[in-house]
């Protein structure tokens, strides 16, 4: 019974780690689309940084995946 607690908990965190690396990727490229189109200095800046945490975000859960090994399916 506990074991199997444990692996559902397991497929829970794993499922909701997969959805949050789509999202920030979504994020990720939807900030550096915008950052590519700007023509505003200050606003692409903004828009530069916003892409870049978002980027560092995604890699950072993507390498928690890996070490994990999930995978989408």
């Amino acid at each position: 019974m506990f074991f199997k607690k444990k692996r559902q908990l397991k497929q829970e965190f794993d499922d909701k780690l997969l959805s949050d690396i789509w999202d920030l990727k979504e994020k990720w490229m939807q900030a550096r689309h915008l950052h590519g189109n700007s023509s505003h200095l200050i606003v692409s800046n903004e828009q530069g940084i916003e892409a870049t945490i978002a980027k560092v975000k995604y890699f950072y859960l993507f390498k928690e995946a890996k070490i994990r090994k999930i995978s989408a399916k």
